[in-house]
């Protein structure tokens, strides 16, 4: 076998995951991201991911799904945020604009939350506690920027 490791960086896995990560494995490829697309699949991606040490997941809803709503996606967002393997220190997750109802805590990732634009990308607590927490350890590199933070409370 050769001193190459490869990547597999999108892939959609479904209900044959356990089959496709085995034969990905035989060929050589040390890891894969499985996409989401829509709300659905997105849940389906970090699910699969959370049973695989080698399977990263991503979550989000393409445009042409987004006409669709995108309820739910915040919540998955955070589901996304405290799986280890998902984000790592360093990365950026770009957020598109509109308004999400979530509560945001950054669990010690170094990471940078960007939204498109400040008066157009806004993050709501909904009056359920503080909106973003930062207590778990990040260091200056984390960063949330380019958002309106309404409706939080202490």
């Amino acid at each position: 076998m050769s001193d190459i490791q490869w990547f597999d960086n999108h892939c959609h896995l479904g209900e044959d995951a356990e089959t496709v990560v085995n034969r990905a494995e035989l060929a050589g490829v040390v890891k894969l991201i499985t996409v989401g697309t829509d709300i659905s699949e997105s849940e389906t991606a970090i699910k699969i991911a959370e049973n695989f040490e080698n399977v990263w997941a991503t979550a989000g809803v393409h445009p042409h799904e987004a006409i669709h709503g995108t309820h739910g996606l915040a919540e998955l967002f955070g589901r996304v945020l405290q799986r280890s393997p998902v984000l790592l220190d360093g990365d950026e997750v770009h957020v598109s604009a509109g308004t999400y109802y979530e509560n945001i805590n950054f669990n010690g990732k170094n990471i940078s939350v960007i939204g498109e634009d400040r008066e157009t990308t806004i993050i709501d607590g909904d009056n359920n506690g503080s909106v973003v927490t930062f207590n778990s350890g990040e260091d200056l590199s984390a960063l949330l920027t380019n958002f309106t933070i309404q409706n939080g409370i202490d």
